[in-house]
């Protein structure tokens, strides 16, 4: 008699306990079978995974099954990719894909391009070519390599994925290829990519390092990576953009750094990267530093932004400020053109701010044209400024072949 946790039980019932998915372990002898045919078994079991109704539930299935697959179920992924009464969405489709990929990359990326629904081929192409680039990236360079050729969207995806999974396999040559691939966005994203899987594997000193480590010529290759690795560095850990700002920034290899860090710092905390920007060295590159960083958070969440700015009010006269200012006159020109006006004075670029100040009156003109005028006849402005300040806000010319549309004037202005 064997005892357990749930009392004394005899041999067969503790036989079934520990085998916990043999329903008879302890019945007769069970008859012979033929083993069912190559790929059956592997095909049930994908098709019943897929069958599950609850998505959650369905991909935890597969993510579970696929992984213990060997080459036997080649076929069943196969035939549960080609088979249209099972539930394939973009995850599922991943995840069969790369099962498929891990033993015959060339025909699973080749069915990728072209067999999948329009709406997943990208999600098959960019797994069939990462867990091939993961096995052989030369192999999976030659198939990849002619589609760069035109880019697309699509296209633009498969690069993202061929550098991820060049970088995981370790084998060298993938900093060569990205050098190689000359001025242009595919270098940049390329090296976007290297640096954020860089980061992720060894950490951001490491990551640094390597950039670092970078001949300085060409100078240009070695300027893209600097300015990727400091836009990579920020989205993980602001402290660590900061860092290699300090020690570059005011480098051969930093131009546009600031700009950059201060962008990707205010995507998800724009009060700490205005802080940080508040003590760049003044002047013009800080300057649109601010901007840029004060027009992201605008653009991701305007109503903390422009809140933001009120509580520091226009008493805030430090210079930094004015890139500030001149977005947040924006915002208030068309409901409060006179705050609008005393919130461009603390713009401290006088061409940015004699444009705000014409931006404004011309909004002004359209509600309270005598009010408008009146302001622009005691302002700072040149004469020539006032002219343009006078002048209605451009419109759009309708084409003749076209009837004006109800709403169309309105559209229209700028």
């Amino acid at each position: 008699m064997k005892t357990t946790m749930y009392g004394a039980v005899g041999p067969c019932v503790a036989a079934g306990l520990l085998l916990a998915f043999s329903i008879a372990a302890c019945g007769p002898e069970p008859r012979a079978v033929a083993p069912p045919p190559k790929g059956v078994e592997s095909k049930g079991a994908i098709v019943l995974a897929l069958s599950e109704r609850d998505p959650f539930k369905r991909i935890q299935k597969l993510s579970h099954l696929l992984p213990i697959l060997g080459p036997e179920a080649i076929p069943g992924t196969i035939a549960a990719l080609s088979d249209p009464s099972v539930d394939v969405g973009a995850a599922e489709m991943e995840l069969l894909v790369r099962v498929w990929a891990k033993y015959e990359p060339a025909k699973a990326f080749s069915w990728a391009l072209t067999r999948p629904p329009a709406g997943l081929r990208m999600a098959a192409g960019m797994s069939a070519l990462e867990t091939w680039a993961k096995q052989d990236p030369a192999a999976a360079l030659k198939a990849f390599a002619p589609l760069m050729v035109a880019p697309s969207l699509n296209t633009k995806a498969l690069q993202v994925a061929f550098v991820r999974g060049w970088f995981d396999s370790g084998e060298p040559g993938l900093t060569d290829y990205i050098r190689n691939l000359g001025m242009g966005f595919e270098r940049q994203r390329a090296l976007s990519v290297f640096a954020r899987k860089k980061i992720q594997q060894d950490g951001a000193e490491s990551a640094m390092r390597w950039a670092e480590s970078i001949p300085d010529e060409p100078k240009k290759f070695k300027l893209n990576a600097f300015r990727q690795m400091a836009s990579e560095l920020t989205k993980v850990d602001p402290a660590a953009g900061a860092a290699f700002c300090k020690a570059h920034c005011d480098g051969p290899f930093g131009s546009d750094m600031l700009k950059m860090i201060g962008e990707r710092w205010a995507a998800h905390d724009g009060p700490a990267a205005l802080e940080w920007l508040s003590h760049a060295p003044a002047g013009r590159v800080r300057d649109a530093a601010v901007r840029d960083a004060y027009r992201r958070w605008i653009y991701l969440d305007g109503d903390a932004a422009y809140a933001w700015a009120a509580s520091i009010g226009r008493e805030n006269t430090e210079p930094w400020f004015g890139a500030v200012a001149e977005l947040y006159s924006m915002r208030i020109s068309w409901e409060t053109p006179v705050e609008a006006m005393a919130w461009v004075a603390l713009i401290v670029d006088e061409d940015r701010r004699e444009l705000s100040y014409i931006t404004i009156a011309r909004r002004w003109r359209e509600k309270d044209e005598s009010a408008a005028d009146a302001w622009i006849a005691g302002s700072p402005l040149s004469q020539e400024a006032r002219e343009r300040a006078h002048m209605p806000p451009k419109r759009t010319v309708l084409p003749r072949d076209r009837k004006p549309k109800a709403g169309d004037e309105s559209r229209g202005k700028r």
